[in-house]
């Protein structure tokens, strides 16, 4: 019993000991295991029911974050809003940047002739669609694409493709027949809507060198350009030299009827709200270029272009001719400036007889305005022509209106102005006696008529040989 008794006592003593000497565990370590050589793991203590902190990703390749899973492979995301009651280890998950999911669009080319095929062409959103340019047929031009089947607009290939779109090429019949097979009974007009930018455009000329910028000259090629030069008197158009006199007069004809041809396609570009910004010289050798709205001309095809797109003189005209006109537009553009834009009456059974009559003009279904055109060399530079000579060149401007409009309007607004069907433009070049008409394409002018072509001489009517008429033209898709 002793011996029992003595058991018991010396297991409760031992028992005793063992638990005064067991102490509570209240810190633990969390290792943060990068599963990279390059990094080096990181070990954090901490207490009891506490949370471990996320160690900061202060960048590490290409990567934009970094996730902890409690396992190596990184299947099992640790929540670090759960208190700790113990040591463990974390794994270390590297989220790389999303690449941005590259989308592509369709551009179809729809041929619209027999023996082409419809193209489709991928392309890359906010890039360019590469051109496509068909060969000619034996009968048919190619003459563009265009963003709707009736051939309205013509599409800029500068635009970035944001959709699917579809292209639809043109064609024009080929005149196999020395033109008679492409008369045309109206305009072929095309208005291109493009953005401007003046705001954004800083203005290059100011303090400009004049003497430097006619040195290296080039023809303004933007709407914005030509804008900023008309600010400071600057020219827009060609430079060239120039007498006044015809280019070689050798253009295209009417097989069938001998008749000159008119260039019917007519293009402009407009602002969104459909003002004027530029209109295209054709030059018929595939090196066309354009004139600008409010720009400053004074060549012979640019000013002549002008008068018949615009319905209007250039910014370095004024309508007046008196000496105050003068000096005020020669302060302005220098030798660039130009006057006159005044009702021209032209011929009648009793007055300027040796002048012939203009299209219209006799029925007085045509009116007229004249325009000084001068030249840009010499002794017929605009402010010293006439010395002697009478050698005064002229534009004739012509509308289907009636005469009461104000002589010093220089934009056509009264009565409104009639459309570019309707419009023609004539250059005399001895002072009313002779005239020929602008066709709507470079050196571009129809058969001279008059009286010194019918074998007068100049100024002097003689009644058993009248004046040359005016022979009609035909239009033709140039």
């Amino acid at each position: 019993m002793k011996k029992i008794l003595c058991l018991t006592s010396i297991l409760l003593l031992t028992n005793l000991i063992t638990g005064c000497s067991k102490k509570e565990q209240t810190e633990f370590y969390v290792t943060f295991n990068y599963l990279d050589q390059n990094l080096s793991n990181k070990i954090y203590k901490v207490n009891k029911g506490d949370k471990v902190t996320k160690p900061p990703f202060n960048g590490h390749k290409n990567y934009i974050d970094v996730e902890w899973h409690k396992d190596s492979k990184l299947n099992n995301l640790y929540d670090f809003e759960l208190p700790v009651y113990k040591s463990f280890e974390l794994y270390a998950k590297f989220i790389e940047e999303e690449q941005p999911i590259e989308k592509y669009y369709n551009v179809t080319f729809k041929y619209c002739l027999e023996g082409y095929e419809d193209k489709i062409v991928k392309v890359k959103e906010n890039e360019k669609v590469e051109k496509i340019t068909p060969s000619d047929t034996l009968d048919y031009q190619f003459k563009g694409w265009y963003i709707e089947s009736s051939y309205i607009n013509l599409y800029d290939f500068n635009y970035l493709i944001t959709e699917d779109i579809t292209l639809y090429a043109k064609w024009d019949k080929k005149n196999n027949d020395n033109n008679n097979g492409n008369i045309q009974s109206n305009f072929n007009i095309t208005k291109n809507v493009i953005d401007i930018n003046l705001e954004t455009y800083e203005d290059p000329y100011i303090n400009v060198d004049k003497a430097e910028f006619y040195k290296n000259y080039t023809i303004a090629t933007s709407y914005e350009d030509a804008y900023y030069r008309a600010q400071h008197g600057l020219l827009c158009g060609e430079y060239i030299e120039e007498d006044g006199s015809l280019p070689s007069i050798n253009n295209p004809k009417d097989s069938a009827t001998g008749l000159y041809l008119k260039n019917s396609n007519v293009t402009y570009e407009v602002d969104k709200d459909n003002n004027y910004i530029s209109y295209n010289i054709n030059t018929l050798n595939n090196q066309d270029y354009k004139i600008y709205y409010g720009g400053v001309y004074t060549s012979f095809n640019d000013v002549a272009a002008y008068l018949f797109a615009f319905n209007e003189i250039p910014i370095n005209y004024l309508p007046g001719t008196n000496s105050k006109t003068k000096n005020l537009v020669q302060q302005n553009y220098g030798e660039l400036g130009r006057v006159n834009f005044k009702l021209y009456s032209g011929p009648s059974a009793t007055k300027y007889q040796h002048e012939p009559y203009l299209y219209g003009q006799k029925e007085k279904t045509v009116f007229y305005r004249e325009i000084d055109f001068g030249a840009n060399t010499g002794s017929n530079v605009y402010f010293t022509y006439g010395g002697g000579g009478r050698q005064i060149f002229r534009f004739l401007l012509g509308n289907s209106l009636d005469n009461s409009y104000s002589s010093t309007d220089t934009t056509w607004s009264t009565p409104n102005p009639t459309t570019i069907d309707k419009r023609r433009v004539y250059f005399t070049y001895n002072h009313y006696n002779d005239f020929t008409e602008y066709l709507n394409y470079y050196n571009g002018f129809g058969k001279v008529f008059g009286n010194v072509t019918a074998g007068n001489s100049e100024g002097n009517y003689n009644p058993n040989n009248p004046p040359t008429e005016y022979e009609e033209t035909l239009l033709s898709n140039f």
